[in-house]
């Protein structure tokens, strides 16, 4: 909703529209030459009458004019009072999305949107019971001066010259778009849509300049979202971006000038994984320091539209090596589609070379994965033999993948991602069951594997946890299985623990002398990590929530 060029005829000077609810105003006014009419009634939070309260019907691309004289869409907007009962009526309407305002002028008000289509000649909204205003107010940073207004609403404040500081008060709850207009001409008009305003509240708005759109992407993690009830700290946060939520045209090639921030606009570190105009297509990992659980109001804002800056997007910034920043030692995406390398996020650069016969890339859970075909194709990770994916017989480590398996009934397991049979493996075994597993030197294979089979041909979450003696896997962000290695005795280990081999994923990195085949997997692989700590129940099912095609986590 990005226009230019609406400064033209700004003024010097911009006082906030005053609202009158006085009983001059008609119970009853026409708002054009339209056919429609919409009727309703307005309740005080005790239940009495809202009498004389006024009523601002706007269309929902509605924008205050920036001169002083009023310039109203006869047909599409509308002004009116309630009577002694509550009731209103708004006639002669056009059809089309609109924006219903009722507010007394002493502290409560109420904000309806509704479509008028024209199947019936009066459109009936019923009872609205108003609530307490909030106000939105903030800092225009590097701004002097100008207006702020609302879409579809009927208010317009002026923008300090000095500080750079806006704000609305006697607003009702609701979903709001913002648009802030410089004084001078060589400053950018921008946007900033999503912005939940809750009865009662004083919202913050603080704004970065020189960007011409903005989001605010909010966190729901309440049973109606992704259901955790423990704050997670360090959490690379995906952000999905699509032509319905999302404006490819007003922003740079490949990305360059997106940015994300916290509510105070403190920026925060992100990762572009594909950028994909053309199909309407992108994928962010963003790093938030804290994601609250039982929680739905926090938000984080995305910001683009900015011609004058270049990428900022970092793997190494998001994926940290260190704790708690999430411990990660090697996170690979496997959207390459040059099938050059599989590279490594993270500041390891444990790049992984793909075989002769490289696996092809597909669509996957996130953005792009790799198609193994179960005969020839894996990608090996060089200089993991002896490096930080080295992990010690009772040391602490997680391992995690998206999968989608092309059959079961194999004679055999398949490997998704190996530093060796006998050290540790994820894997699907031959009786369909996923499974992650660790070798001890004198009991042997230490397994903890899925309580239900795998189906083909659907993605699934799968995550093995090591921490210390105990050992644990989780489906699907649930807990399946664990172990505990206090609780068997010595086995009958016939191979010694083998740690001198690099990682590999969709295959068994060697043969060795035991006989074992190369187990390769038959299906699709993405978003492979591996972390030095042992990632909590609330982390698993976080990146199950956010990651799975239908994001319980994010709201846009």
């Amino acid at each position: 909703m990005t226009r230019r060029g609406d400064i033209a005829a700004f003024l010097a000077f911009i006082t906030v529209v005053v609202w009158c609810g006085c009983s001059r105003l008609p119970t009853q006014m026409a708002g054009g030459s339209g056919s429609e009419t919409v009727i309703g009634k307005a309740l005080m939070p005790n239940g009495s009458p809202a009498a004389k309260a006024a009523v601002r019907l706007r269309s929902a691309s509605y924008l205050s004019p920036l001169s002083s004289a009023p310039a109203h869409s006869a047909a599409a907007n509308a002004d009116a009072v309630t009577d002694d009962s509550g009731r209103f009526s708004v006639s002669a309407i056009d059809t089309g999305r609109y924006c219903l305002e009722i507010n007394t002028n002493t502290g409560h008000a109420k904000l309806l949107r509704f479509t008028v289509d024209g199947v019936s000649r009066t459109s009936d909204i019923g009872i609205a019971t108003l609530e307490k205003a909030a106000t939105a107010q903030g800092i225009a940073r590097d701004v002097s001066g100008g207006a702020a207004r609302i879409y579809g609403l009927e208010r317009i404040v002026s923008i300090d010259s000095m500080s750079g500081a806006f704000s609305f008060s006697d607003l009702p709850a609701g979903d709001y778009t913002f648009r802030f207009v410089p004084k001078i001409k060589q400053q950018t008009a921008w946007t900033v849509s999503s912005v939940k305003i809750s009865a009662g509240d004083v919202q913050d708005v603080s704004l970065l300049s020189g960007w011409t759109s903005s989001k605010r992407l909010y966190f729901n993690t309440t049973a109606s979202g992704a259901n955790i009830s423990g704050s997670v700290v360090d959490f690379p946060t995906l952000i999905r971006l699509t032509k319905d939520n999302f404006d490819f045209a007003g922003a740079q090639g490949g990305g360059a000038d997106l940015r994300f921030a916290k509510s105070d606009n403190t920026p925060l570190s992100y990762e572009i994984e594909r950028w994909d105009p053309a199909a309407g297509a992108a994928e962010a990992w963003v790093k938030v320091d804290t994601v609250f659980g039982g929680d739905s109001s926090r938000f984080i804002t995305m910001y683009w539209g900015n011609p004058n800056v270049s990428s900022r997007s970092s793997g190494s910034a998001v994926f940290d090596t260190g704790a708690p920043g999430g411990g990660f030692q090697g996170v690979w995406h496997l959207q390459e589609t040059d099938k050059g390398k599989a590279a490594d996020a993270t500041g390891n650069h444990y790049d992984g070379i793909p075989s002769d016969t490289a696996p092809s890339p597909v669509m996957g859970c996130v953005g792009v994965a790799q198609q193994f075909n179960g005969v020839s194709n894996f990608i090996t990770l060089q200089g993991t033999a002896g490096g930080k994916l080295n992990f010690s017989e009772n040391g602490t480590f997680t391992v995690s993948a998206w999968v989608k398996v092309d059959r079961l009934n194999n004679n055999q397991s398949s490997v998704i991602v190996s530093k060796q049979l006998y050290q540790y493996s994820l894997q699907l075994r031959n009786d369909n069951y996923w499974e992650f597993h660790n070798y001890a030197d004198t009991i042997g294979f230490e397994s903890t594997a899925s309580s239900a089979s795998a189906s083909a041909g659907v993605w699934a979450h799968v995550v093995g946890v090591r921490s210390g003696r105990n050992q644990y896997f989780y489906v699907n962000g649930t807990l399946n299985t664990t172990f505990t290695e206090d609780a068997v005795a010595a086995g009958n280990a016939t191979m010694p623990r083998i740690t001198s081999d690099n990682v590999s994923i969709g295959r068994l990195p060697a043969i060795n002398n035991s006989g074992q085949t190369w187990r390769h997997f038959t299906g699709a692989i993405d978003e492979v990590r591996i972390s030095n700590i042992a990632q909590t129940a609330d982390w698993i099912k976080l990146c199950y929530m956010n990651q799975r095609s239908d994001d319980r986590l994010i709201s846009y």
